[in-house]
C-alpha cells in the first residue's frame, strides 16, 4: 500500500477558519458553549461565584472573556482587551460596565481546573456528534492518540509533584510533566488528556493512555505511533470495541512469508500472550485473550526527494 504526503498548508486553513470565527458578533463560543450548559457544569462541580444580580462577571461572561483572550494574540490577548469585548457586548444589550479589569482578573482567576476539562471535553463530544458522516472514516470516529513533555515554573510544589529530569543537578532543572492527548481526526478537537511525573511507576505513555479508556466509544478507531503496539494494550481496548491502528514496534519481527496471506506484504499472523506484566493484576491477566489475531500491512511513503520510507502497520 502506497501513501504521497500531501504539500496542502493545514495551518493556512486554519488560519482563516480562525480569522473568520473572530469577527463575529459576540463572545467567543458563545454558540457552542451556551449558558446553561456553564452553569450546569459550575453547579456540579460545586463551584460558584457572582451570585448578586447586579454583578457581571458570572461563569458564563468570565470563561467567554478567557476564551477570547486565548483565541487573540499580541495586544487583543491583554486583560483590557478581553474586559473591552465585554463593554462592547453589554452595550449591545442596553446595560453599563466599567472596562476596569480588577473584577475581570479576580473572577477569572477563581475558574477551576475541573470545569475548563470537563466543558472542553463536552465541546469535543458535541462536535464529534454533529459532524457531516463524510468527516467520518467509513462511518467511525477515529482518535489520534500521543504523547509529550512540558517544563513548568521552577517552583516547590511543581518539584514535589512533578520531578526534573534526573540527568540534572538538582536545583538547576525544571519540573517536567508526561501528557498523553487523545484528538478527533475529524475536528482536531482534545477529548482527553491525562497528565503526570515524568517518570516513575506508571507514568508511561500507555499507562496515562488507560486512564482516557473513558474517553473512548466501541467502534472508535485508535491511531497511534508504534510505542502503542502492545499486546496487552491491543486486548485491553477490544474488550472496550474499540480498533487500533499503530505502527510495528521495533522489537517484533514481521515475516510476510507466515501467517494468512491477504496480499503482497499483507497477511493475518496471532500473536500469543506474553508474561504479565508488573502493572497488571492477577485477575485482569487471567481475563486477558491468550491469543491476538490481528493484520501487519506493509506501508510505502514516496515523497518528492526523499527515499522512499517503508514501515509496517499493525
Amino acid at each position: 500500500m502506497s501513501f504521497c504526503i500531501s504539500g496542502h498548508s493545514l495551518p493556512q486553513r486554519f488560519l482563516l477558519v480562525l480569522t473568520s470565527f473572530l469577527q463575529k458578533p459576540g463572545l467567543a463560543f458563545a454558540d457552542v458553549l451556551p449558558e446553561a450548559r456553564i452553569q450546569q457544569a459550575f453547579d456540579e462541580e460545586d463551584v460558584a461565584f457572582a451570585q448578586e444580580d447586579d454583578e457581571i462577571y458570572t461563569p458564563p461572561v468570565t470563561l467567554w472573556a478567557f476564551l477570547s483572550q486565548v483565541l487573540f494574540k499580541d495586544e487583543q490577548r491583554s486583560c483590557a482587551a478581553a474586559v473591552g469585548r465585554v463593554v462592547v457586548l453589554f452595550v449591545a444589550l442596553g446595560k453599563e460596565l466599567s472596562d476596569n479589569t480588577g473584577a475581570y482578573c479576580r473572577a477569572r482567576a477563581k475558574l477551576p481546573e475541573t470545569v475548563l476539562r470537563r466543558l472542553a471535553y463536552d465541546v469535543a463530544r458535541g462536535s464529534e456528534q454533529s459532524i457531516p458522516a463524510a468527516w467520518r472514516w467509513k462511518g467511525r470516529s477515529v482518535k489520534l492518540v500521543d504523547g509529550t513533555t512540558v517544563s513548568m515554573p521552577d517552583t516547590a510544589a511543581n518539584q514535589a509533584e512533578y520531578p526534573q529530569h534526573t540527568a540534572q543537578q538538582e536545583g538547576v532543572g525544571f519540573p517536567l510533566a508526561r501528557m498523553v492527548l487523545l484528538l478527533s481526526l475529524a475536528t482536531a478537537m482534545v477529548s482527553g488528556m491525562a497528565l503526570g511525573p515524568y517518570a516513575g511507576k506508571e507514568t508511561g505513555e500507555t499507562a496515562l493512555l488507560r486512564e482516557l479508556f473513558a474517553q473512548l466509544a466501541a467502534g472508535d478507531i485508535l491511531l497511534g505511533d508504534r510505542y502503542y503496539c502492545s499486546y496487552f494494550l491491543l486486548a485491553l481496548l477490544r474488550e472496550l470495541g474499540v480498533d487500533v491502528v499503530t505502527r510495528q514496534h521495533q522489537l517484533r519481527t514481521t515475516d510476510f512469508r507466515q501467517g494468512a496471506r491477504l496480499g503482497k506484504g499483507d497477511h493475518l499472523v496471532t500473536w500469543t500472550r506474553p508474561a504479565k506484566p508488573d502493572w497488571m493484576d492477577q485477575a485482569t491477566y487471567d481475563r486477558m485473550t491468550e491469543s491476538l489475531r490481528v493484520r501487519e500491512l506493509g506501508v510505502h511513503v514516496p515523497q518528492p526527494g526523499f527515499r522512499t520510507q517503508v514501515f509496517v502497520v499493525v
